[in-house]
């Protein structure tokens, strides 16, 4: 996640409403971040389930902490049920 925010630098955040904004990219691209639906237009969000740099850029302009955003198998909780028969 802290390399998916590096790449953001730059950046520009045009709120289209609460839960969606509009990221201007500093070369010129420009994706759409869907955050209640947790989808962003450059689909690395919505395939990997962890917050690319739009969805962050999003999440800060709406004060939306990242770990709420990250898909619920990448939890410890999750983790330690998984393995909890196997250890």
């Amino acid at each position: 996640m802290t390399k998916n925010m590096a790449t953001m630098k730059g950046s520009k955040i045009n709120a289209v409403n609460s839960w969606s904004s509009q990221i201007l990219g500093k070369f010129g691209r420009s994706d759409k971040v869907m955050l209640a639906e947790r989808k962003c237009s450059c689909k690395y969000f919505d395939n990997i389930k962890i917050p690319c740099g739009h969805a962050m850029l999003a999440a800060d302009g709406v004060g939306v902490p990242y770990d709420t955003l990250c898909g619920h198998w990448y939890k410890t909780t999750v983790w330690r049920e998984t393995y909890a028969g196997v250890i």
